[in-house]
């Protein structure tokens, strides 16, 4: 099991928790596709239509920021993926 960690607004506008349990994936495109599934828009809802990470969001597997366009990282039973809002301004 992955558990994945949501910005709460995002959960309420998704009407889900804002920690999620996902089992059965292997990597990051798969855990997309289950959330995408999951909770209808949300897998959209997080990337751009080039399948980069939408703008102010930051990634991170196990407290490590990872890069959003490698789908191909390996995930683990027991792994926590955090979807976070950047802090952004100036």
């Amino acid at each position: 099991m992955i558990t994945v960690h949501l910005p709460r607004d995002l959960a309420a506008e998704f009407s889900c928790r804002d920690t999620l349990a996902v089992d059965g994936v292997g990597d990051l495109a798969e855990l997309w596709a289950a959330l995408e599934q999951r909770h209808p828009g949300l897998g959209r809802w997080l990337r751009e239509p080039d399948g980069a990470l939408r703008q102010h969001l930051s990634l991170f597997v196990n407290a490590r920021r990872v890069a959003w366009a490698d789908e191909r990282i390996a995930l683990r039973a027991g792994q926590e993926v955090w979807i976070l809002r950047a802090v952004s301004g100036g």
